[in-house]
């Protein structure tokens, strides 16, 4: 029963270190998005733009795009299919990054004899960190002239690389919610 005990705090303590980061970059007024809701992807919809982990394929950024359009159309957003009827252009940006991370602690050691004190010994660390970025952008059609920005990052396991959809709708998701316009859909 411990073992199950220490086992299962491990992994709560592992989930809250590595909680989802996320925010936006926005360059209108709100009311910018109660009256331009009609989105069409652009041409190129998908910049990988760094991939050390080797965990971005073609099949991951179609779910991340079909996810994406699914979270918007949710929120009240519509998807044309020509350019001429669409009011933004959305694209998203997706990376993984591996850096070493260094760090050191102080510990004492009780059993070390002494007059006054017990001598203090330094442990340096090292550790790999993974992590994956992705930022979805919104492109006035009209002038092209970029108008928000969301993003959301978190650190990954090998769990997150090779089962990458719920990361995704978490990511994703983390990203829509700071879309400064809802449509009210409970109506």
């Amino acid at each position: 029963m411990q073992k199950t005990s220490i086992t299962l705090f491990l992994i709560l303590l592992l989930n809250a270190c590595s909680s989802m980061q996320s925010g936006s970059t926005c360059v209108v007024e709100d009311d910018y998005f109660s009256e331009n809701r009609t989105l069409i992807w652009a041409d190129e919809f998908a910049r990988v733009s760094s991939d050390p982990l080797n965990a971005i394929g073609p099949v991951t950024l179609e779910q991340i795009k079909m996810e994406v359009e699914q979270q918007f159309q949710t929120l009240g957003y519509y998807f044309a299919l020509e350019e001429t009827s669409a009011d933004m252009r959305i694209s998203f940006v997706v990376a993984t990054r591996e850096e070493i991370v260094k760090g050191s602690y102080v510990h004492h050691d009780p059993y070390c004899w002494g007059n006054f004190h017990h001598p203090n010994f330094v442990t340096n660390t090292e550790h790999l960190s993974k992590e994956a970025f992705l930022a979805i952008d919104l492109v006035e059609v009209k002038t092209g002239k970029s108008v928000w920005r969301g993003w959301a990052e978190k650190p990954v396991n090998d769990y997150d690389r090779h089962n990458p959809a719920a990361l995704m709708k978490e990511a994703i998701t983390s990203i829509v919610e700071e879309l400064p316009y809802r449509v009210n859909l409970e109506r």
